[in-house]
């Protein structure tokens, strides 16, 4: 029964995505396929072309307020983050929200609530370059 009321719980949460319509940039060679991130399907992803340090920014449309950030890698090709950071723009300069070791299938990324419009992950180690198929807010 409690684990129904998390479910519950959890699908509230995660029923509107926040970061809809936001900007994603990173900072290696592929932005190809950076949108896949957000589309929700579980088919598509995004793969780095840098092995380790890789950035994603994400920039929404508008300031919200943010507490929860749910990272999936692309499991099928395994899994490659061994350790990240989740940083929050607090409008000089980017702080540090959320400390990650592993993604895998699903990583949810709980910190304080924060007010921002931005928002930047960082994938500071990997076996090989990361296979990102979803984050959503």
């Amino acid at each position: 029964a409690a684990l129904m009321g998390f479910r519950k719980i959890r699908e509230a949460a995660f029923a509107k995505d926040i970061l809809a319509g936001a900007i994603l940039s990173t900072n290696n060679n592929q932005t190809k396929g950076l949108s896949n991130l957000t589309d929700h399907n579980s088919n598509t992803f995004w793969a780095s072309s840098q092995k380790n340090n890789t950035q994603l920014t994400i920039t929404l449309l508008q300031k919200r307020s943010i507490n929860t950030l749910l990272l999936e890698e692309m499991i099928k090709y395994g899994q490659r983050v061994q350790s990240f950071i989740i940083e929050a723009f607090d409008g000089t300069k980017f702080q540090t929200v959320f400390t990650g070791a592993t993604i895998g299938r699903k990583k949810i990324a709980i910190f304080p609530k924060q007010e921002t419009d931005k928002l930047r992950i960082t994938i500071i180690h990997a076996k090989a370059s990361p296979i990102i198929r979803n984050i959503s807010a």
